[in-house]
Parts: structure tokens; C-alpha cells; sequence
């Protein structure tokens, strides 16, 4: 039976933990905590993958230097939240002559305070954002689509960083990355500002979101070695 609790720990993280993969919620610029349950076991090797990317091991990605820390025998930190770090990844975990397989979704949420009658820079969407939608009191609407690009004139599109024109009291609200299947990559939470543009972000401790459902971080067998 599935059920809903908030559960504090080290890094005042929150996590939602579902029968699959295991959804990490953290503010831009803060850190989030990607745990593993194989701590009773002899971790001998262990990858952290971003998509076709290199997180954490043997040449590891440019994007993620000096931000991913492995804590633990096979948990990671992920330092200095960026918009483009939403997503899948997967921690690739040999132990005790067995190779197990944690998988994460990783949700960013940002703040943004925006001045009339100025530009506001949404920042970069993440590669597998399909579309972005701006919701209000009034609704919900899609603002950009892969492919087909922005769908406002309020909006610009300069290299995958969305930008709002003009800004008025009508692009208050909230937009949100959403992925192929409709999963949440990116949210930002647009206000206006009387004084300036801005960005709220955390710093130190990251604090994320905690559901949990049916069962805890699955690590799944699989039969073929782990190459690094």
C-alpha cells in the first residue's frame, strides 16, 4: 500500500522513492544526496551515468567536474545544481562478484523575480526537455516544443536558454521542462520584482522533496559486468 511521508536526513535531503527509480528534488545551486542500499556489501566498482554521459568514473564528463563526490560506499552528492542536470541517471554498482543497477530522476527547481519592462533569462533547458509549459490562475500553456521552438511572442529562444521579453505581470507564474512522457525535469517559479530582476537560490544544505511509495531504492541484477 503506497502511502506519503516527509523524512529528514544527513544533507536535509528529501527523496521519493518509487518501485523503479527514485525521484531527487533539489534547488538550483544547492546539492542534492543520490543514495545507494548496497552499504551492508564490498562495493569493488561503481559508475555513475548521465544519459550517454559519464557522471562519476573513468572519463567523466566535462559538465559534471568537481560536482559529483561519491559518499559512502556507493551513495554520490551532486554539488552546484544546474537546470541542464535534470534527468535520468543510473549508478552502476559491482559488489560481491554481482552487478546492481540505482536509478534516479533528478527534478530542479528554480526561483526567478523578474522587472518590467526587462528581459528574464530562464536558463538552459535539459536535453531531454520535449516541451515547456507556463501555467496560471487561468490555465496552462505550452510556451516551447522540441522541434517547433517557442510558441509565444513572449518568449525568445537564444541557444536553448529561454528568455522573456518585456516582462510583464502576465508572465507570472509557473513554467515547467517536461520530458517525452510527461515527467517534470525543470520547474521555475516566476514573481515580479519592483526592484530587479533576480534569482532565489538556496545555498549550502539542499533540502528536496520526499514521497515515498511501495517499495525502497530497487537495485536490480543484472548479467553483465561492470566496465569503467
Amino acid at each position: 500500500m503506497a502511502f506519503s511521508a516527509w523524512l529528514l536526513i544527513p544533507l536535509l535531503a528529501f527523496f521519493w522513492l518509487g518501485a523503479d527509480c527514485l525521484t531527487v528534488e533539489g534547488q538550483n545551486g544547492s546539492q542534492i544526496f543520490l543514495p545507494c542500499n548496497l552499504s551492508h556489501r564490498k562495493v569493488s566498482d561503481i559508475l555513475l551515468t548521465f544519459g550517454h554521459f559519464k557522471a562519476y568514473g573513468v572519463k567523466q564528463h566535462i559538465h559534471f567536474r568537481d560536482r559529483v563526490d561519491r559518499n559512502g560506499s556507493c551513495n554520490f552528492i551532486l554539488k552546484d545544481l544546474k537546470t541542464t542536470d535534470a534527468g535520468k541517471y543510473t549508478s552502476t554498482v559491482k559488489a560481491e562478484g554481482y552487478t546492481y543497477n540505482n536509478y534516479y530522476d533528478v527534478h530542479i527547481n528554480v526561483k526567478l523575480a523578474g522587472q518590467k519592462g526587462k528581459e528574464l533569462v530562464l536558463d538552459c533547458l535539459p536535453h531531454e526537455t520535449e516541451r515547456v509549459e507556463h501555467s496560471t490562475n487561468t490555465g496552462s500553456t505550452r510556451v516551447w516544443k522540441y522541434k517547433e521552438g517557442v510558441l509565444t511572442n513572449r518568449l525568445t529562444d537564444k541557444n536553448g536558454y529561454l528568455i522573456i521579453k518585456n516582462f510583464t505581470s502576465d508572465d507570472t507564474g509557473t513554467y515547467r521542462a517536461l520530458n517525452s512522457t510527461g515527467g517534470v525535469l525543470v520547474t521555475w517559479t516566476v514573481t515580479e520584482s519592483m526592484n530587479g530582476p533576480s534569482s532565489e537560490q538556496s545555498s549550502g544544505s539542499s533540502v528536496t522533496r520526499v514521497s515515498w511509495s511501495v517499495a525502497l531504492l530497487v537495485a536490480s541484477f543484472v548479467s553483465v559486468g561492470l566496465q569503467i
